[in-house]
């Protein structure tokens, strides 16, 4: 437990990383989570899932924009950290990373938060629901 900084490896970002007994915190600190460099950093990611839990809240408030291929990674690595039994929290994506997803129709798929506590109460969400999908409860009248 504890926090740490990565640098990119291209050098123009970095992650910072807070790991806690039952998940990891990474903060992407970059202008633009390109797919020039978004592999480089989710192998980063994926290396710091704590103790094989695969339980991550990876924000992206300090990105200022995503790219086709950056967005393709983060859903690589949702899937990657479901087939490992654990969840990928995305929170406060950039307009541009929320339209990919959408234009991929993965929008409803994935974990999406506003901001890093929402991220933790989605994490920790036993039942695993993902923001933008309710139960919906339909009632009828009797006839």
């Amino acid at each position: 437990m504890g926090r740490i900084s990565v640098p990119t490896p291209t050098g123009d970002g970095l992650l910072v990383v807070e790991t806690g007994p039952s998940c990891a915190h990474v903060e992407v600190r970059c202008a633009r989570l390109t797919g020039g460099h978004a592999s480089s950093v989710l192998e980063h990611l994926a290396r710091l899932a704590p103790g094989g839990s695969w339980r991550l809240v990876v924000s992206l408030e300090r990105c200022a924009s995503v790219s086709l291929d950056a967005g393709r990674g983060l859903i690589e690595l949702h899937e990657r950290c479901e087939r490992q039994g654990g969840k990928l929290v995305l929170c406060a994506v950039p307009s541009d990373g929320r339209e990919i997803f959408k234009a991929l129709g993965v929008d409803r798929k994935l974990h999406l938060a506003r901001d890093r506590r929402e991220g933790l109460r989605v994490l920790e969400n036993a039942r695993g629901s993902r923001r933008g999908l309710f139960a919906r409860v339909f009632t009828r009248d009797a006839a």
